[in-house]
């Protein structure tokens, strides 16, 4: 496997935007209501902020999986021993941080008396990844990790094709990812 010998500026300002984005969504979710009747109350111009800032706010976390695969699928996995180093530096302690917040959560909601919540069935089934833990910012971890299983088979695929294959390739990727959310949300300020 081979590493990345010099620091690229344009993924820190990437990175950095990502961050300002992932604010800008939690802040949007915390400020406004959204529920019907809270966009009802609000005039057009605080509508169309709040799509807006939602909007733009979402952008952080798939920015964060392009930076994620571009520094991924950059490194070289010549053969199964480079992929197990991978998963032995990278994979096996994401893993591990995974698993500590499901205890620390697990506690939090048994100190909490949220009995309903904390049986041994579940917590089984949230470190074995088999059930989300009820915290809406859980969801991130099984995804990541999935991603970091699959990306180093991606990244050897990838190599074998040509720009013109990945150009279409990432093409259609953009139009499912971006274009199509984006027309969603548009249809969805305009029916409200």
């Amino acid at each position: 496997m081979e590493k990345i010998k010099q620091r690229r500026i344009e993924l820190d300002i990437a990175r950095a935007f990502a961050i300002m984005c992932v604010i800008l969504c939690h802040a949007t979710e915390t400020i406004y209501s959204f529920n019907r009747i809270g966009w009802i109350k609000l005039s057009s111009i605080s509508r169309i902020f709040m799509f807006f800032s939602f909007t733009i706010g979402r952008l952080g976390v798939p920015i964060f999986l392009f930076l994620t695969g571009t520094l991924i699928l950059k490194k070289k996995f010549q053969d199964d021993n480079d992929v197990y180093k991978f998963y032995k530096k990278s994979l096996i302690p994401l893993i591990i941080v995974n698993l500590i917040w499901i205890i620390i959560y697990n506690i939090y909601f048994w100190i909490s008396n949220q009995k309903n919540v904390v049986t041994c069935e579940f917590i089984i089934k949230e470190l074995l990844l088999l059930k989300q833990v009820p915290l809406p910012n859980m969801w991130y971890f099984p995804m990541i990790i999935g991603l970091y299983i699959v990306l180093p088979f991606v990244s050897k695929i990838v190599k074998t094709f040509s720009k013109k294959t990945l150009f279409i390739l990432i093409g259609v990727m953009f139009i499912y990812s971006f274009i199509i959310p984006m027309i969603n949300t548009v249809l969805t300020i305009i029916r409200y």
